[in-house]
C-alpha cells in the first residue's frame, strides 16, 4: 500500500486528531484493497493498532477497537493468531487494570468478525488463557474473561481443539465457584451463570452430568430461605436446560420436583399482611423460566410432571396478596381502613413485585400448549376461562402478557392449511374466500367464552380511549391482537358479534390520533370476517357505517393503512353480492366515495413518483 508508511506515522502524531484520522483512514485503505498486505506489514499495523488501546484519548481507543475488527479479515491466519494471542495477554496482565475493558471489547470484536476457518485458531489462542483468568484471576479480570469466553463458546464451542487436559471440567468448576459463593460480587456472578449456560451446550455428556449434578448439590444445600445464592444457582438450572436440551432429561426426576415445591413454598407461605418479600417473587420468577425451559426441550422426560406442573400455573396466574377479594368477582373489602386504597389493594403496591410471578407463570403456560398438543384439550379447558378472567390484570405489562398468551391458545386451536399459512385465497362460486381452517377438539373451550371475550374487550377498547398520557393505546393494541386471532382462527364464531364489535372498530378507524397499529388491526379485523362472511345480510346491514371509515382509510398517508383499507373494500364487494345475478347491496352509494379517494391518492403517488 502506497499511503501505509505516512498512515503509520500520523498515528503516533502527538495530535489526537491526527491520530484518530490517520487509524480510520489506513483502516479504509486496509479494507478497500485487493492486494493482500506483505507479513511484515501486516505486524506493522497490528502493532500500530494495538497501541492506541493504551491511548489517552478515549475517542482514540474506541476508534482501535472498531477498526482492529474490521481489518482482521485481511490477515494471514498466523498474525490473526497472534493478535488474538496479544489481546488476550493483555486482558490478564495485571498492569492494565484502567484499559482491560477495552481489550476485551476488541477481542470480542475480533472473535465476531473472524472467519469460520479460523476457529481452531481462535479457540488455541483464547481459551485457555481465558479459563486461566477465570480461575486464577482478581474479580474485573474474571468477569471480563467471562464475557469473552461466551462469545468464544457460541462462535467456536464445538471445536474440540480447547477440550485437552480436562480445560471443561477445570472451566467448569471454576464458574460454579463463582456462581455459589456469596462474597462474589452480582455482576460477577451473572456473567458465570450465563457462561455456565453457553459452556453447557458444548459440554462432554460426562462432563454435563456432573455438572448439573454438582448444581443439584447447591440447591439442596442453599439456605431455606431466599437468597442470591440460590437465585443464581436456580438461573444457572434454567440456562443449562435451555441450552443442553434433552440431554439434561435424565435429571428431570430430581430438578422438577425441587422448583415446583420451591414455587409452592414461597407462594403460599403464610406471610401475614405484607406479602413476599421482592427477593422470594424474584426466586419464583427464575424457578418458572427454569420449568418453561424443561417444557420446551425437554417435554417428553418431563411429561411425569405435567399434572403438577398445571395446577402449579393455576394456581399462580392469579397470584396477588396485594389485592383482597371476597370470591372471584371484582368487588373488594369496602371498610374504612387506612391501610388500603379504594381499589382494595395494600398502600405499597408500587413497590408489589408479585406481577412477576404471573408473567412467569404465563410463560409457562405458553410453553405448555407449543410441547403438548396431544394434552390441548384438557389444558384449554383449564386455562381458557382463568386467562378471560385475567383480562382485568391491574399490571400493564402482565395484561398484555396474558392478551399474548390468549392470543397463542386461539392460535393453536385450529389446523391451517397451507395455503392459509401462505396468506393465499381460494376461487369459489361465491369470489376469492380465505382458505378454510380445521378445528381441533380443543377449540371448543375457545367457542364457549367468545361472549365473555368480546364483552371484556369492548370495556378494554373503551377504558383505554379514556386514557391519556403514557400508556395510551397499549391495551388497545393486545385487545385487537386477540380479536384478530379469532378472525382469523375461528370467523364464522366470531361474525355473529360483529355488530357489537363494529361501533368500537369504525372508532378505532377514524380516530387519525391513535396508534397506527389499532388503525391496522381494526380494518383488518373487518378484513379477516368480511372474507370469510357466512351470513351476507349482517355485512350489508354494517355496511353504510363501515364504508365512510373505509372511504377516509383509503386516502390514509401510511401506506399499510390505505392498502387494508383497498383490500376491505375489495371483500366487501362479494359479501355486498352474494349473488351474482343480484345488484349490489345497500352501501352502493359509496363505492363511488372509495374510487374517487383511491383514485386521488394513486394519483399523488404518481406524481410523487414522477411517473
Amino acid at each position: 500500500m502506497v499511503n501505509c508508511q505516512a498512515f503509520l506515522e500520523k498515528m503516533v502524531d502527538w495530535d489526537k486528531d491526527q491520530r484518530f484520522m490517520a487509524a480510520s483512514d489506513l483502516c479504509t485503505e486496509i479494507v478497500n484493497s485487493n492486494t493482500p498486505l506483505e507479513q511484515s506489514i501486516q505486524k506493522r499495523v497490528c502493532l500500530a493498532f494495538l497501541k492506541q488501546l493504551e491511548d489517552a484519548s478515549i475517542d482514540v481507543q474506541g476508534n482501535a477497537v472498531k477498526c482492529i475488527a474490521k481489518i482482521v479479515c485481511k490477515f494471514q491466519e498466523a498474525q490473526v493468531g497472534d493478535v488474538l494471542a496479544k489481546l488476550s495477554e493483555l486482558i490478564l496482565d495485571p498492569d492494565k487494570k484502567e484499559v482491560r475493558d477495552i481489550y476485551a471489547t476488541c477481542l470480542k470484536g475480533l472473535v465476531s468478525e473472524v472467519q469460520p476457518a479460523l476457529s481452531t485458531t481462535v479457540v488455541t489462542n483464547v481459551m485457555p488463557k481465558m479459563i486461566k483468568g477465570i480461575t486464577e484471576g482478581e474479580p474485573q479480570m474474571k468477569e471480563e474473561c467471562c464475557g469473552v469466553s461466551v462469545d468464544v463458546l457460541k462462535r467456536f464451542g464445538d471445536n474440540q481443539h480447547w477440550w485437552t487436559d480436562g480445560s471443561q471440567e477445570k472451566m467448569c468448576n471454576s464458574l460454579l465457584e463463582l456462581v455459589c459463593s456469596s462474597e462474589v460480587r452480582a455482576s460477577l456472578r451473572k456473567k458465570a451463570v450465563v457462561c455456565i449456560g453457553s459452556l453447557s451446550a458444548v459440554l462432554a455428556d460426562d462432563v454435563l452430568d456432573k455438572l448439573v449434578g454438582r448444581l443439584l448439590e447447591k440447591f439442596q444445600q442453599a439456605s431455606d430461605g431466599a437468597n442470591s445464592e440460590k437465585q443464581s444457582v436456580i438461573q444457572c438450572v434454567g440456562l443449562v436446560g435451555r441450552h443442553a436440551g434433552h440431554r439434561i432429561g435424565g435429571h428431570l426426576n430430581r430438578l422438577a420436583p425441587l422448583l415446583i415445591d420451591l414455587c409452592k413454598k414461597y407462594c403460599s407461605e403464610d406471610v401475614s399482611m405484607e406479602g413476599p418479600t421482592d427477593l422470594q417473587n424474584e426466586v419464583v420468577e427464575i424457578s418458572l423460566h427454569a420449568l418453561e425451559s424443561f417444557v420446551l426441550h425437554c417435554s417428553a422426560q418431563l411429561e411425569t410432571f405435567l399434572p403438577q406442573i398445571v395446577e402449579l400455573v393455576s394456581t399462580l396466574l392469579s397470584f396477588d396478596p396485594n389485592v383482597y377479594s371476597v370470591d372471584g368477582d371484582d368487588e373488594e373489602f369496602d371498610d374504612d381502613d387506612g391501610d388500603f386504597d379504594d381499589d382494595g389493594l395494600a398502600e405499597d403496591e408500587d413497590d408489589d413485585s408479585s406481577w412477576k410471578v404471573r408473567r412467569g407463570a404465563l410463560r409457562v403456560l405458553v410453553a405448555l400448549v407449543r410441547s403438548y398438543p396431544g394434552h390441548a384439550k384438557d389444558l384449554f379447558e383449564k386455562f381458557v376461562p382463568q386467562l378471560v378472567d385475567r383480562f382485568r390484570e391491574r399490571e400493564e405489562t402482565v395484561q398484555l402478557d396474558v392478551f399474548n398468551s390468549f392470543s397463542e391458545l386461539v392460535r393453536a386451536s385450529v389446523l391451517y392449511s397451507d395455503a392459509a399459512m401462505k396468506g393465499e385465497t381460494e376461487e369459489t362460486v361465491l369470489g376469492p374466500r380465505a382458505p378454510s381452517r380445521k378445528e381441533r377438539p380443543a377449540a371448543a373451550s375457545i367457542v364457549a367464552v367468545i361472549p365473555q371475550v368480546v364483552t371484556a374487550l369492548l370495556k378494554q377498547l373503551k377504558d383505554d380511549k379514556n386514557k391519556r398520557g403514557v400508556g395510551k393505546g397499549k391495551a388497545s393494541v393486545g385487545a385487537l391482537s386477540i380479536l384478530k386471532n379469532l378472525a382469523l382462527a375461528l370467523p364464522h364464531q366470531l361474525e355473529p358479534h360483529l355488530p357489537s364489535l363494529a361501533p368500537a372498530l369504525v372508532d378505532a378507524v377514524k380516530d387519525s390520533k391513535g396508534a397506527s397499529a389499532v388503525r391496522l388491526d381494526s380494518l383488518a379485523i373487518f378484513h379477516l370476517l368480511v372474507s370469510t362472511y357466512s351470513d351476507p345480510s349482517l355485512h350489508a346491514n354494517l355496511a353504510p357505517d363501515v364504508m365512510p371509515c373505509m372511504v377516509d382509510a383509503a386516502g390514509d398517508s401510511y401506506y399499510k393503512t390505505s392498502a387494508m383499507a383497498i383490500r376491505l373494500y375489495g371483500a366487501f364487494v362479494w359479501a355486498l353480492r352474494p349473488n351474482l345475478s343480484m345488484g349490489l347491496q345497500p352501501g352502493g352509494p359509496a363505492y363511488e366515495s372509495l374510487l374517487i379517494s383511491v383514485l386521488a391518492s394513486l394519483k399523488v403517488k404518481l406524481e410523487a413518483a414522477e411517473v
